[in-house]
């Protein structure tokens, strides 16, 4: 049976990151990189789910806490890509929601009798 070539790349400078999975516990329970990943599936699900804004609003507000936490541990935890997923789809569903709630105003019937004077 032939041996397996490949050999794991070695840390040979103290100057090198350690990997991710090294960074000590936040609270004792969950790693840094668990914490995001909850973040980041939480704030997914509501950009999809919308609910007239609300939970693109919300997905807004996990992916700045999960943003924060990546650039704090020098870019070490991966994730990026989905907040700035829940940035672009979040923003998107708020402005939706906000001009589905002018549209419902402006067609509303106090507002139509007002301007029809």
């Amino acid at each position: 049976m032939a041996s397996n070539p490949y050999q794991p790349p070695r840390l040979d400078s103290f100057d090198e990151q350690p990997p991710a999975a090294d960074l000590p516990l936040e609270d004792g329970v969950f790693t840094p990189q668990q914490r995001v990943d909850a973040l980041l599936t939480n704030g997914v699900l509501f950009s999809v789910m919308w609910v007239l804004g609300v939970g693109s609003a919300f997905s807004l507000y996990l992916a700045r806490r999960a943003h924060r936490t990546i650039v704090a541990s020098d870019q070490r935890l991966s994730g990026i890509f989905w907040v700035w997923w829940c940035y672009v789809v979040g923003l998107l569903g708020v402005f939706m929601g906000m001009g589905l709630l002018l549209l419902m105003l402006a067609l509303s019937t106090p507002v139509q009798r007002l301007l029809s004077g």
